[in-house]
């Protein structure tokens, strides 16, 4: 029930928010701008979060193994999910945060 509940709340933050924010941006702007390395790296981790969700109920079915081999596979996949976004952190925070930070003097690229 908290994997479905958890997988329902990525989709949606992944669909209808970022759907919202297009729809309702478009109203009220003709041209929106996006930074593509940050929706990029948003985008993957968000993917690569469901996949984790999605894991260990598959190679439970599959390889037919206790549900103490399945809560194994799933703590896995809970590290793998921490290391992932501290790489995402140290990513936008420290190496490539002159692509994150807003460009300065002058208008272009900016939304009215």
């Amino acid at each position: 029930v908290v994997q479905a509940s958890m997988i329902g709340s990525i989709f949606s933050n992944l669909l209808l928010v970022l759907g919202c924010c297009f729809f309702f941006g478009g109203m009220k702007h003709k041209e929106q701008h996006f930074n593509p390395t940050a929706a990029t790296a948003n985008m993957s981790l968000l993917l690569l979060s469901s996949i984790a969700l999605v894991l260990p109920t598959p190679f439970a079915e599959y390889y037919d193994v206790s549900d103490e081999n399945v809560l194994v596979v799933s703590r896995i996949a809970a590290i793998f999910l921490i290391v992932m976004y501290v790489q995402l952190l140290f990513f936008q925070l420290y190496t490539h945060s002159f692509l994150f930070n807003e460009e300065g003097g002058g208008e272009e690229g900016r939304i009215p």
